[in-house]
């Protein structure tokens, strides 16, 4: 379930980048839920959700940002890439 819940968090999270209409209330509620989790206040809960999460987010965004340096790169000139 958490890796379902951290697919649409990212997915919202790109359809933010793409400038379509995301819930960021949501997503921060969902993050609140994260670092609760992790907060390590319920017994018997061992995964780190919000570590999964970040580290998720950080790849997510890593080729995110080099795709879209890609696209640039090789739509503009020089001049107007600078």
């Amino acid at each position: 379930m958490l890796n379902k819940i951290t697919d649409a968090v990212l997915q919202e999270i790109e359809s933010d980048r793409n400038n379509m209409p995301v819930d960021t209330d949501l997503i921060k509620q969902i993050v609140s839920i994260y670092t609760y989790l992790s907060s390590e206040k319920i017994p018997g809960v061992t995964t780190n959700c919000l570590s999964e999460l970040e580290s998720r987010l950080l790849q997510a965004s890593r080729q995110y940002f080099q795709n879209k340096a890609n696209q640039m790169i090789q739509s503009y000139t020089l001049v107007d890439y600078l």
